[in-house]
């Protein structure tokens, strides 16, 4: 189809008359298409909008009503929550009172409880005072007597070791003074004396034995004679005897026989058991000559346990303690002689010394030396 073109006089342009008649059909067209379009979508939204609005109004009743339904429960409780509260506050109320009473009730029943248990409780400690002292009082009733005890044996104890020690004393002193002899202990715990020394001259010949028994206490006593002499007979001893700190009354003279027993104080061991030893020696010397000769034998024995014999063993020993003393005595004033004159010879040769120093100083190397008093004399010399 071929177009109709058509040129403005006016304008002198030139435009297709189809497209113009379209364009104004198509403009008229829009035109009322769109006043319709807008007529219907106008009412759309007034329809909506009122559906909206009517939706909105029935929500809002809706809530409405159960806000004021909500409201209302919550009135109600309230109303119970007041009402509950009330009957709180009446009931604390009448807790508290009760409280306050029951509080006062337990302070006085406490009070009461109190005194009672003060009361009590010094009655207790009245009762556990007089117990704490009456067991404090036994205690020491106890502790006393503990102590005594403790006293008495300690002072058995000293006794019994101080007799010891005496025992080895004596013991010491024999084996000492007589090297020949067999000096034996006597074990503790086993009947007999204290030492036995069985005696033998310088040959090796067995002479006799000696019982010895120590004691260290403060008082003597006469049942130790019995006892020593059961003690000689069960060792077969020829002599027994008592070397003892308490010592009897009625002896003037020490050592001595006494009741048949020789008894002899510490000092006096070493003069008596020279003299029994040597005895026993003599005694066995002449049995050994008379052997078979019983009535020498006796004769001998008699004699020794006769009271010549103890006179003789006391004016033997009596003689030993004075020559004892004497030559103590001549020590001391040998001692104090040669002390003097070691003094007088220092003095003298002190002076000699200085008058010798004092001229050479004087005369000088003219002065004649002399030997013993130069320096030189006391160096070893040269030919050595």
């Amino acid at each position: 189809m071929q177009e109709l073109i058509i040129e403005c006089p006016y304008c002198q342009k030139s435009f297709a008359l189809d497209k113009v008649l379209y364009g104004e059909i198509e403009q008229t067209v829009r035109s009322s298409v769109e006043t319709e379009f807008s007529k219907r979508e106008k009412k759309h939204i007034q329809e909506i909008e009122a559906k909206a609005k009517k939706e909105t109004e029935m929500k809002i009743e809706a809530e409405t009503a159960e806000v004021q339904a909500q409201l209302k429960q919550n009135g109600e409780q309230l109303s119970s929550l007041r009402n509950d509260k009330l009957i709180w506050l009446k009931d604390k109320k009448a807790l508290e009172d009760k409280a306050k009473n029951m509080e006062l009730e337990i302070a006085e029943r406490l009070d009461k409880e109190r005194v009672g248990i003060e009361h009590e409780t010094e009655k207790r400690l009245t009762q556990a005072h007089e117990l704490e002292d009456k067991k404090r009082e036994k205690m020491i009733t106890d502790l006393e007597n503990q102590v005594n005890e403790l006293n008495r044996k300690l002072k058995q104890g000293s006794s019994q070791l101080q007799g010891e020690t005496l025992e080895l004393k004596v013991e010491e002193i024999l084996k000492a003074n007589y090297p020949f002899d067999e000096i034996k202990e006597i074990a503790k715990g086993v009947n007999g004396a204290d030492v036995l020394q069985k005696v033998r001259d310088k040959a090796g010949n067995y002479c006799g034995s000696i019982l010895w028994e120590a004691k260290y206490t403060k008082a003597w006593s006469d049942s130790w004679l019995d006892k020593l002499k059961e003690d000689q007979k069960e060792a077969a001893a020829d002599i027994c005897t008592i070397v003892s700190i308490a010592l009897p009354k009625h002896m003037k003279h020490f050592p001595d026989a006494y009741k048949g027993v020789w008894v002899s104080d510490y000092s006096s061991l070493v003069g008596l058991s020279g003299i029994l030893r040597f005895t026993l020696v003599e005694q066995s010397k002449t049995r050994r000559q008379t052997q078979g000769k019983n009535e020498k034998m006796e004769v001998v024995f008699n004699y020794i346990t006769g009271p010549e014999f103890t006179q003789r063993v006391r004016d033997s020993y009596e003689t030993y303690e004075s020559m004892m003393q004497a030559l103590e005595q001549e020590r001391k004033v040998m001692q104090k002689i040669w002390a003097r004159r070691e003094k007088e010879i220092r003095r003298v040769a002190g002076n000699t010394f200085h008058v010798y120093g004092s001229l050479q100083g004087i005369v000088g190397n003219s002065m004649p030396e002399i030997e013993s008093l130069e320096l030189k004399a006391l160096v070893p010399g040269d030919d050595m």
